[in-house]
């Protein structure tokens, strides 16, 4: 599978049963199947993952091993390609406006292209070797990325100059994010030598001005931390749990910014959780696992509202709509499960199933809502971009 990472700066009843009962698939009412899409929009026969609309909802952004494509959203059409050849993209991000996307390539740099023209407006350069991700800033004015070297840089996101590297000696960078003023960046890794604390998964804190490190965030449970993500007011940092051992449950975490202390666990899931993300109404967050489940928590008190299961295989990404009354979550295979190519609707209030989209003869990579919430895109293995309507 693809999973290279895609970033788009948005800052915007529990069920019980046994484990038998949890690993049967949820079914659909027959007229809840959906296998015919609006709109196919054919990339190369490749995996493919959706990075973003633009805020508008009239152009679709996706990035497969070729490039990046732009895509009508309306009608379908193919826009623009941007390609470097001899490079494979492993991570994309979007401007927050939508004009820019950047591109990390395997060959130790990135480009960053404008949407309209086409041409690369900058080439981010210093990194000595694969890139694994990029991000924008809130702002738009900077461009985050990380790479096998071990290291961490921002850039200027208009003439691609470098404004800060943390070489922390980081073993493997999974993730990395702004806060939401820029002061600070949170970089989650396999571990580092730059603390004088040992762990098997941990978020660093570093100043953007001084390109030091602040402090350390540490967990509770033996997990490698895969993704980051700040509250909207900076004060908090969320961070997603890969369990090391079988034993070893896998949490979502938060922690106290300014303090680092450890806040709340949010247990249940019990395999890799791929993605967190905060409700619209800023009080809950919605997690993705490889255990075939997505679960709504109380961010306050870490108390389990809503367990939507189950996928049969795992859940690569979960996203509320705009009005955050529904969730979409994307289907993949796992050891046991060969495929799962389904993007399912839930309904927040209830908890249950409203439909089942067949969008993808194997696994799928991403599934979001437009803009509007009236549609919804997936991409998957066979390189194809769908777009689904979300009413019956």
């Amino acid at each position: 599978m693809l999973l290279r990472r895609i970033s788009v700066i948005t800052f915007g009843a529990f069920i019980a049963g046994s484990a038998a009962e949890a690993a049967m698939p949820v079914m659909a009412p027959p007229e809840g199947q959906l296998s015919e899409p609006l709109h196919t929009l054919a990339g190369p026969a490749e995996p493919s993952e959706i990075a973003a609309y633009t805020p508008d909802g009239g152009r679709l952004i996706s990035a497969d091993d070729d490039g990046v494509r732009v895509w009508d959203a309306a009608t379908g059409a193919p826009i623009a390609s941007f390609q470097e050849p001899g490079a494979r993209i492993d991570g994309t991000a979007i401007s927050p406006d939508g004009k820019r996307v950047v591109a990390a390539y395997n060959k130790g740099y990135a480009k960053i292209w404008d949407v309209a023209s086409g041409k690369a407006i900058a080439t981010l350069s210093g990194h000595t070797n694969s890139l694994l991700g990029a991000r924008y800033s809130l702002g738009g004015a900077r461009v985050l990325t990380w790479s096998y070297d071990g290291s961490v840089r921002i850039w200027d996101a208009e003439t691609g100059a470098s404004v800060a590297v943390f070489d922390g000696g980081f073993d493997l960078v999974y993730d990395a994010a702004f806060s939401p003023d820029g002061t600070l960046v949170a970089i989650a890794s396999r571990g580092t030598a730059s603390s004088d604390v040992s762990a098997n998964g941990i978020v660093e804190l570093w100043s953007v001005a001084r390109a030091a490190w602040v402090r350390t965030l540490v967990g509770q449970s033996a997990s490698d931390i895969r993704n980051v993500v700040f509250a909207d007011d900076g004060a908090t940092v969320f961070a997603t749990g890969s369990p090391l051992r079988r034993s070893v449950k896998a949490d979502v975490f938060r922690w106290d910014v300014a303090s680092g202390d450890l806040k709340t666990t949010y247990a249940g899931h019990t395999d890799t959780v791929f993605t967190v993300e905060i409700a619209p109404d800023k009080t809950h967050i919605l997690t993705g696992s490889y255990d075939g489940t997505a679960r709504i928590f109380e961010i306050e008190s870490g108390a389990p509202v809503t367990t939507f299961a189950r996928h049969a295989g795992g859940v690569t990404s979960a996203t509320y709509s705009p009005d955050g009354r529904m969730v979409l979550t994307a289907g993949t295979l796992t050891g046991e499960v060969p495929k799962d190519g389904t993007a399912r609707l839930w309904d927040v209030a209830s908890g249950q199933i409203l439909r089942i989209i067949n969008a993808d003869p194997k696994y799928l990579e991403t599934a979001i809502f437009a803009p509007d919430g009236q549609t919804l895109a997936t991409a998957g293995s066979d390189g194809t971009i769908r777009i689904w309507p979300t009413a019956s």
